[in-house]
């Protein structure tokens, strides 16, 4: 053995935190002490609940209409025009541009939410201008 090796057991505690006890039996040791116990209810405890009445409330007294923008009949119909030009199906103009078939679908009959970038394959591929 080296003289500077200590071979005695150390026990190690875990200190108690500073934490309320909580739950019912907690509730009752402290009463038959005789400790002051509070109880607190919180708003939607035990629910799945994220949001208040108010907020429902204010949903319910909306009345805006919101409309979401969608291609246009103009372009629609380029695409349609350009598309059987070169002799394709939907199918065709679909597998070109990379995306599927309903895509194209969708912005034919004038359904879809405009996206620019996919315009722009749509033009690259077809060979027109579209906007």
């Amino acid at each position: 053995m080296l003289p500077d090796q200590q071979w005695d057991t150390v026990v190690i505690h875990k200190r108690p935190t500073g934490q309320k006890a909580t739950g019912e039996k907690a509730a009752t040791v402290a009463r038959q002490k005789g400790e002051a116990v509070t109880t607190e209810r919180k708003f939607g405890a035990g629910t799945n609940k994220q949001h208040g009445l108010s907020d429902l409330r204010k949903i319910e007294m909306e009345t805006e209409e919101l409309k979401v923008k969608t291609v246009s009949h103009d372009l629609s119909q380029r695409i349609i025009q350009g598309r059987v030009a070169k002799g394709w199906k939907q199918q065709d103009l679909a597998r070109a541009i990379c995306e599927k078939i309903q895509v194209v679908q969708e912005y034919e009959t004038g359904r879809a939410i405009p996206n620019q970038a996919l315009i722009g394959k749509m033009e690259r591929s077809l060979g027109c201008k579209l906007r």
